[in-house]
């Protein structure tokens, strides 16, 4: 059963008045639980706590009423997942004390939860903040290992303050995105998640064009037992003025560009990776190298992310090749220039 995640907001706004002992972001004299006790007795977890405290306080920062609420009821839900995730069972401690494997954990999930916040930042004449969903289950099945006793789950999606209608849409978008690259978005109630695997994913707005905001997408899951996770990175455009998502005919038009890009692509890869090349039939790239979440709009031409295992072996990781512009400038639409950089 999915534990419920909302606890007292106990760390952040306990005592931000308050006389501060350590360098907790709490009155470390007043702690009351195993987990303030943690904070409050381990140096690093201490100054971690404070460096949270501070990354909250700032990335709450100028939001309006509405944003600034989502985002205080979801840090009380971390606050929650964070004491679930590092114990068997997923309960936190109600007595006794945290050993030095769960401040370790803990540690590691200040540090995920600080590098969600930084996404909270102006860009491009955007207030743009992260949307965090958390979830952690016991892993009960047989086949458990001593390290994999629970299966946690995380999501970050971006979202834009205020209530104009582009910002709208781009949520909505947003929205969508993320339950296709998340099981925990898809199902907010936790009867789609799978206790034996751990999933993450951070969606963040990479460019902020006035006709385009573009956005990058990175994947984590791992199934409990197996030798490595597998991780994954796709692209969202999101046409501003059309407030759509960005298709092929956007950037390109006619027959031919099809295989141009994939003759391209190929030629590239051969180039990036020679004999770590693994591609038999080139045509299986086909369907990888026209979908604009492979995409990504550079500078000296369009960038095409390839997975993991798709071109090459997985400690290669995953390869981009690039296509320059000029190579691409007989296929490209009459309009493109405007929708990939907004002139």
């Amino acid at each position: 059963m999915l534990r419920v995640l909302l606890l007292p907001l106990a760390l952040l706004v306990l005592s931000a008045f308050s006389p501060v002992a350590h360098a907790a972001s709490f009155a470390c004299e007043k702690a009351a639980t195993p987990f303030e006790h943690a904070v409050c007795d381990n140096p690093l977890l201490s100054a971690k706590d404070s460096l949270l405290a501070k990354a909250f306080a700032t990335a709450i920062g100028g939001l309006e009423k509405p944003s600034a609420g989502v985002m205080r009821s979801q840090q009380r839900d971390w606050l929650g997942f964070v004491q679930r995730d590092c114990l068997d069972g997923a309960d936190p401690l109600t007595t006794g004390a945290y050993g030095s494997d769960q401040v370790t954990c803990f540690l590691d999930g200040y540090d995920r939860r600080i590098t969600a916040l930084e996404d909270s930042r102006m860009m491009g004449g955007v207030r743009i903040y992260p949307s965090t969903s958390y979830a952690v289950l016991p892993d009960t099945s047989p086949d458990t290992n001593a390290y994999n006793k629970v299966a946690r789950y995380d999501a970050a999606i971006p979202q834009i303050d205020g209530g104009e209608r582009g910002g709208i849409a781009f949520n909505k978008f947003m929205a969508r995105q993320g339950a296709e690259l998340s099981a925990l978005l898809a199902s907010p109630d936790g009867s789609g998640l799978d206790a034996t695997a751990d999933s993450s994913l951070r969606i963040y707005v990479e460019a902020v064009y006035p006709a385009r905001i573009s956005t990058k997408a990175l994947r984590y899951w791992y199934g409990h037992g197996a030798a490595h996770g597998q991780t994954d990175i796709s692209n969202q455009h999101f046409l501003r003025m059309e407030a759509r998502p960005l298709v092929a005919s956007d950037v390109f038009e006619g027959d031919d560009w099809r295989q141009a890009l994939l003759d391209l692509s190929v030629i590239q890869l051969k180039t990036l990776l020679g004999d770590s090349l693994m591609l038999d039939d080139p045509t299986t790239l086909a369907e990888y190298v026209i979908d604009p979440a492979r995409w990504s709009f550079g500078d000296n031409g369009l960038e095409i992310q390839f997975q993991q295992y798709e071109v090459t072996a997985y400690a290669l990781g995953s390869p981009k090749v690039t296509i320059g512009w000029e190579a691409l400038s007989g296929y490209l639409s009459t309009s493109y220039d405007q929708v990939l950089y907004g002139y």
